[in-house]
C-alpha cells in the first residue's frame, strides 16, 4: 500500500507516528530494531511485522494522539479502526522493508 492510497484517519496516524521524536523514540524504534534483528537473522515474517506494528504500537500511537489532540469522550479505538491501523502499518513495513534491503540499518 502507498502513502498516497491512505484514508483521512489512516493519514493522520501515520503522520502522528512518523513526524514525532517522542513517539518514534518511545514506540517505532523498538519495533523497527526487533524487525530489523529478525531481518538479519533471516527469520522475519510479513505477516507478524504487520501484526506487531498494527496490535502493538500503532495502538500506543492511537493512544498518544487522542492524549494530545481528540477529545475525553471520544475513545481512541474509534479515532483509528483496526483498518486504519492495519492501512499504516502496512505502509511502514514497506517503507522499513525497502530501507532493510538496500542495506540501510539503524546500526
Amino acid at each position: 500500500m502507498e502513502l498516497s492510497n491512505l484514508s483521512p484517519s489512516a493519514s493522520e496516524l501515520y503522520f502522528h507516528a512518523s513526524h514525532n521524536a517522542d513517539i518514534h523514540r518511545a514506540y517505532m524504534l523498538p519495533a523497527f530494531l526487533n524487525l530489523q534483528r529478525k531481518f538479519k537473522k533471516g527469520t522475519f515474517s510479513y505477516e507478524l511485522g504487520l501484526k506487531l506494528l498494527r496490535q502493538y504500537t500503532l495502538v500506543s500511537v492511537a493512544k498518544d494522539y487522542r492524549r494530545e489532540h481528540g477529545s475525553m469522550s471520544q475513545p481512541w479505538h474509534e479515532l483509528f479502526t483496526i483498518q486504519d491501523r492495519a492501512e499504516v502499518a502496512a505502509v511502514i513495513l514497506d517503507e522499513l522493508l525497502c530501507e532493510f534491503r538496500i542495506g540501510n540499518f539503524y546500526y
